[in-house]
């Protein structure tokens, strides 16, 4: 099943996008991506955000997991 936002468009193209970047949890959401952790971490304490993570993504559920999690 593919979930389809208003103004977002396919959120499981989305989420593939990000398979394998780190990505930055600003409080709310979890936000851009990178190639490294280093970088997250570098724009993760740039930008006040709350942590970085590698994401996963999960082809049954369409959806990212998040793992190797650093807070902020």
């Amino acid at each position: 099943m593919t979930v389809t936002y208003a103004g977002f468009g396919d959120t499981r193209a989305l989420e593939m996008e990000y398979d394998g970047k780190w990505r930055i949890h600003n409080g709310s959401t979890w936000v851009d991506g990178f190639e490294t952790k280093a970088e997250a971490l570098f724009w993760c304490e740039k930008w006040k955000s709350q942590a970085v993570a590698l994401a996963i993504f999960n082809p049954e559920t369409g959806l990212n997991s998040y793992t190797d999690m650093t807070f902020m």
